[in-house]
């Protein structure tokens, strides 16, 4: 009976040890720029999350937090806001019956979604590549601000349908803030 505390513990080191082996940033330079970028964040793990949601990941180097930002900016955080603007107009498409509140409600978001994509984004991107990262961390900000408004306006009606959506957005344009504010 002893023995088994003892060969419990072995099991679970035998497990954390190849984990944390595995997933060590010293095994990769460029693992170790992500690891280290994401630790000046207040959500490390979303912004960590967000880098390896990039699609091309493997095959792009991230040698650099100005990569990363790049990454989390104009490729995560656009097409998280192309996803909502899909979404909205779907739903907008299905709302036969729904109150004209309702209806309301996701065209602002449709407008917001809009100026986030082709506003917020796009400048954050261009004042970033310019070194400007004073107005690209100020367009990241509008974008979140921008994703909050969106939100609010369900109020009136009582029914939030993207909800999981403003929030990834809101995460993501944090951590790019962060990130951002890293350069500065």
């Amino acid at each position: 009976m002893k023995k088994q505390p003892v060969y419990l513990l072995s099991c679970v080191l035998l497990i954390i040890i190849p984990i944390s082996a595995f997933t060590s940033s010293d095994r990769d330079p460029e693992e170790a720029v992500i690891h280290d970028t994401c630790k000046k964040t207040h959500m490390y793990g979303h912004c960590v999350q967000a880098i390896h949601s990039y699609e091309l990941f493997d095959f792009t180097s991230h040698s650099t937090p100005l990569k990363l930002a790049n990454i989390i900016i104009y490729v995560t955080g656009a097409q998280q806001a192309l996803d909502t603007l899909q979404r909205i107009n779907d739903l907008i498409s299905s709302s036969g019956g729904e109150s004209r509140y309702y209806i309301d409600a996701l065209k602002a978001c449709r407008e917001e979604y809009e100026r986030i994509y082709d506003v917020d984004y796009f400048t954050a991107w261009v004042k970033m590549a310019n070194g400007d990262y004073g107005a690209s961390e100020n367009a990241m900000w509008s974008a979140r601000g921008r994703a909050n408004s969106c939100e609010r306006g369900f109020d009136r009606v009582g029914k939030y349908p993207i909800t999981d959506m403003n929030n990834k957005l809101w995460m993501l344009g944090l951590v790019a803030v962060d990130v951002i504010h890293s350069l500065l």
